[in-house]
C-alpha cells in the first residue's frame, strides 16, 4: 500500500497548470511519499540546457542565489533562471528553517516581458521551445496561489500523518488493512534511522513478533527488513542530493551501521554508486 495523496495532490495541480512540480526537501520528510523523479528538475528544457554546459550555472543559481535570496520571499516569487527559464517558487519555513521548496515550471518569458532573455531561448536549436506558452499575469497569480494552496495541503497531510491519531484523520484510508499498512509504514519510517528491531514494530501493535512478520508482508506487500532497508536507501538518497557530508556520514544518519555494506547496497538496488549517485542528482 502507498500513500498516494502527494503525488496525487501534485498530479491535479499538474494537470490544471501543464506545469512540473520539483521538490527540494531539506528535512526529508517528503521522501518516503514522493517519485524519486519529484527530487529533479526533470523538464526536457532543462536537460538541454544542462547539456549544452551549464550544469555548473544551474546549480549555483538554486543552490547558492535562490536559496540566499527566497527567504525574502515568504509568499512565494516566480523567477527566470540564468538560462531565461521562467519559474515559480514557494518556500516552506518551520521554525524559520527552510522546509521544502516547491518549484512549477517551466514556461518561455512572456516576449514583452523579457526581449534578451527571450532571444537566447529561441537561438537554442536543440529543443521546440516555441511550443511552451509564453507567461500571462494571469498565469502568475494563478499559478503561485495554487503552488501555495498544495504546499499547505501537503504540510496538512504530513502533520496529520505524524500525529498519534493521523489515521482517523487521513480520510483517504477506508479498511483495517490499510489503516495497518499505514501504521506500519509510518512507524518505520519514523523510526528507521536508528537501530530498530522488528520486536519494536510488534511491540508498537501490540501483537507477537511472528505475527508482526506476516502482517507486515501481508499488507505492504514487502518484509520488515526491505522496508526497513527501502526507508533507509530513500533517506541516503536525500542526504546525498542536498548534503556535503560524506559518505559513511550519510550511511550512518541513514541508519547503516556498516559503511562497505551500505555501498553494497546502494549501487545493487539505485545501480550507480554512492558518489555517481550525489553527482547526478545535483545534474
Amino acid at each position: 500500500m502507498e500513500l498516494t495523496m502527494p503525488e496525487s495532490a501534485i498530479g491535479v495541480f499538474e494537470e490544471l497548470h501543464g506545469l512540473r512540480v520539483t521538490v527540494h526537501d531539506f528535512r526529508g520528510d517528503l521522501w518516503a511519499h514522493l517519485d524519486e523523479s519529484r527530487f529533479f528538475h526533470a523538464v526536457e528544457p532543462c536537460a538541454v540546457v544542462k547539456s549544452q554546459g551549464a550544469q555548473a550555472r544551474c546549480n549555483r543559481f538554486d543552490r547558492e542565489i535562490l536559496l540566499n535570496e527566497v527567504a525574502r520571499f515568504p509568499d512565494g516569487l516566480s523567477k527566470i533562471c540564468h538560462a531565461g527559464v521562467w519559474e515559480w517558487v514557494f518556500p516552506v519555513f518551520e521554525n524559520e528553517a527552510l522546509r521544502w521548496l516547491f518549484f512549477a515550471g517551466i514556461r518561455a518569458p512572456n516576449p514583452e516581458i523579457s526581449p534578451d532573455l527571450r532571444d537566447s531561448l529561441w537561438k537554442n536549436e536543440a529543443f521546440s521551445w516555441r511550443e511552451i506558452a509564453p507567461v500571462s499575469p494571469r498565469d502568475g497569480r494563478l499559478v503561485l496561489e495554487h503552488l501555495r494552496q498544495l504546499a499547505a495541503r501537503i504540510a496538512l497531510w504530513l502533520r496529520e500523518q505524524q500525529s498519534e491519531n493521523g489515521a482517523a484523520h487521513a480520510h483517504f484510508v477506508t479498511t483495517p488493512q490499510t489503516q495497518r499498512a499505514t501504521q506500519i509504514l509510518r512507524f518505520i519510517e519514523r523510526n528507521h534511522r536508528r537501530a530498530l528491531r522488528l520486536r519494536e514494530l510488534a511491540q508498537h501493535l501490540g501483537l507477537s513478533e511472528a505475527r508482526t512478520s506476516h502482517l507486515v508482508c501481508e499488507v505492504c506487500g514487502a518484509s520488515f527488513q526491505q522496508l526497513l532497508l527501502g526507508a533507509r536507501l530513500r533517506s541516503a538518497q536525500g542526504f546525498l542530493r542536498y548534503s556535503d557530508w560524506p559518505i559513511p556520514e550519510v550511511a550512518r544518519r541513514s541508519g547503516f551501521k556498516d559503511v562497505r555494506g551500505f555501498t553494497r547496497l546502494f549501487r545493487r538496488e539505485i545501480g550507480v554508486c554512492a558518489g555517481q549517485y550525489r553527482r547526478q542528482s545535483r545534474v
